[in-house]
C-alpha cells in the first residue's frame, strides 16, 4: 500500500467530533430507524432528568477534586427530555461508525440505569460538537467542560462502587450498563486529544473498567450459540458482555497505539467469542432473531481473538486458512489486526532480536490473505456501514511499517519506535507523516 487514507492520518476515524455530522435528515439507515418509534415518555424521563441533575450536583459537592459551582441554568438546559432525545439520536446515528456495544432495538431511555443514560447523552454530545456550528441544526445544549468532567467522575465512581459491592454478582445486568457507560464516557472525553485527559483515562479510568471486568471473570467468558443462548433476551445479555469486553480491549489497544502506553489487558484474556454478525445483533424481534439464528452456519468451535492470533503466528496454516476465511467478517479482521499490534508492541518491549521479526511479517501476510477474501464478499452498498472496520487494511499497512522499521538502527532514530510514553499523538502523527513522505 503506497498511500493511506487522509482521514486515517488525521485520526478522524477515531474522533467522534470529526465524524460525519449528525442531522435529523442525515441518518445512516433512515428506512429502519428504531429510535423514531421511541415514545420518550415526557413525565418519567423528565423526572429522571431532575434526578440526574441532583445526583451530579451532589457528586460535585462531595468530591473535593471537582468544582461544586456547576451552572444551574446550564444544567437545566442540558437535562431536558427534548435535549436528551437529540443527544441520544446523534449517538444512535453513529452506531455503525463507532462503539457497537448498545443493543438499540431494546434500548429504552426511560428504563436503563441513570448512569448509562448520562453516558449516552455525553457521547451523543461529542458527535454533535461540530454539527452544532451549523445553523441548520436544531438547537441543542451541549455540556460544558466542567459538566463533562463531573459526569466522567460520576460514571466511573458508580462502576467502581458496583465492582466491589457484595451485590455485584446478583446485579450483573446493572454492572453491564455501568461498563457500557464507562466506554461511552471514554468516547466523550477522549475526543479532545487533551494531554491531561489522555493520561487520566489511561492511568485511572480504563484500569477501573478492566478491574471490574476481571473481578467477575468476564474476559474469560466464552459464549456459544447453545440452547442456553438461543433465547433472545439471554443472547442479548451474553453478546452485550462479549462486545463490552472486546471494546475494552480495543480501547486498551488504541492507547497503546497512540501513546505507547503498555497494555493493561493480555491476549490470554481475549479468549472470548468473537462478536456475532451485525444482522443477528440488530434483530428487532425474537422472531427475526430466531430466523436469522437458524440461518447462521453452525461452527464446531467458537472462534476467539486469541485463537486467531495463534493461527496467524503458528506453523500450520493452509487448513486453518480455509477454515478461517469462511468464518471471519470484516469487523472480525479489524479486531484481529488491533490485537496483532499488541503482539508487535510486546516484541519490541522485550527487545526481541531482528531475526524474530519475519514471524510478524508472515502473520501480516496471512492476515492480508484473509482480508482480500473477506472484504471482496461485502456488497458495495454495505461497505459504508462498516465504520472503523473499513480502516483495518490501513492498520495492517501501519503495523508492517512499524515492523520493517524495528529491530535495527532505524528504530533508534525514530522517536515513536523508542516506545516512550507520550500522552498526546505528536510522536504517532510524526511517525505516520515520515513513513508516508
Amino acid at each position: 500500500m503506497e498511500t493511506i487514507n487522509p482521514r486515517f492520518l488525521s485520526l478522524d476515524h477515531f474522533n467522534p467530533r470529526v465524524a460525519e455530522p449528525w442531522h435529523p435528515d442525515n441518518m445512516i439507515c433512515p428506512e429502519n430507524d428504531e429510535l423514531d418509534s421511541y415514545t420518550f415518555p415526557s413525565d418519567s424521563l423528565s423526572e429522571r432528568m431532575d434526578f440526574l441533575l441532583l445526583s451530579l450536583q451532589s457528586h460535585a459537592v462531595s468530591n473535593p477534586l471537582l468544582s461544586d459551582d456547576l451552572n444551574s441554568l446550564q444544567l437545566r438546559g442540558f437535562f431536558t427530555t427534548a435535549n436528551f432525545r437529540k443527544l441520544i439520536h446523534a449517538l444512535y446515528s453513529q452506531r455503525f461508525n463507532h462503539l457497537h456495544i448498545i443493543h438499540w432495538p431494546t434500548f429504552r431511555p426511560e428504563t436503563i440505569s441513570l448512569t448509562l443514560l448520562l453516558a449516552a447523552g455525553m457521547a451523543g454530545a461529542a458527535f454533535l460538537h461540530r454539527a452544532s456550528q451549523d445553523s441548520n441544526i436544531p438547537a441543542v445544549v451541549l455540556p460544558s467542560s466542567r459538566l463533562l468532567e463531573t459526569a466522567e467522575d460520576y460514571v466511573f465512581e458508580e462502576l467502581r462502587r458496583w465492582s466491589i459491592s457484595a451485590e455485584a454478582p446478583r446485579s450483573m445486568d446493572l454492572g453491564l450498563e455501568f461498563c457500557q457507560a464507562a466506554l461511552l464516557m471514554g468516547t466523550a472525553v477522549d475526543s479532545d486529544n487533551d494531554e491531561k485527559t489522555c493520561e487520566r483515562m489511561a492511568n485511572h479510568r480504563l484500569p477501573i473498567l478492566v478491574a471490574a471486568l476481571r473481578s467477575h471473570g468476564l474476559p474469560f467468558a466464552r459464549q456459544t450459540m447453545s440452547e442456553d443462548s438461543t433465547e433472545w433476551s439471554r443472547f442479548i445479555r451474553n453478546e452485550s458482555w462479549t462486545r463490552t469486553v472486546a471494546w475494552a480491549f480495543f480501547s486498551d489497544s488504541l492507547k497503546t497505539m497512540f501513546y505507547n502506553i503498555p497494555p493493561i489487558m493480555a491476549m490470554r484474556e481475549m479468549d472470548i467469542s468473537l462478536p456475532c454478525s451485525s444482522g443477528l445483533w440488530y434483530a428487532e424481534t425474537p422472531e427475526s432473531f430466531d430466523m436469522l439464528r437458524r440461518m447462521e452456519p453452525l461452527a464446531p468451535e467458537p472462534l476467539s481473538l486469541s485463537t486467531v492470533i495463534e493461527d496467524l503466528l503458528g506453523d500450520e496454516w493452509d487448513q486453518r486458512l480455509v477454515y478461517l476465511r469462511d468464518r471471519l467478517s470484516v469487523p472480525h479482521l479489524h479486531a484481529v489486526i488491533m490485537s496483532l499490534h499488541l503482539v508487535i508492541f510486546n516484541f519490541q518491549a522485550i527487545m526481541m532480536p531482528a531475526c524474530c521479526y519475519p514471524l510478524l511479517i508472515r502473520a501480516l501476510d496471512r492476515w492480508e490473505m484473509l482480508w482480500d477474501f473477506t472484504q471482496a464478499r461485502v456488497p458495495q452498498s454495505e461497505k459504508r456501514l462498516l465504520g472503523v472496520a473499513r480502516h483495518a487494511h490501513e492498520l495492517a499497512w501501519l503495523w508492517r511499517m512499524i515492523v520493517e522499521h524495528s529491530g535495527g538502527k532505524t528504530q533508534c532514530e525514530v522517536k515513536y519506535l523508542k516506545r516512550n510514553i507520550c500522552y498526546d499523538t505528536t510522536d504517532f502523527s510524526r511517525f505516520l507523516q515520515d513513513i508516508k513522505s
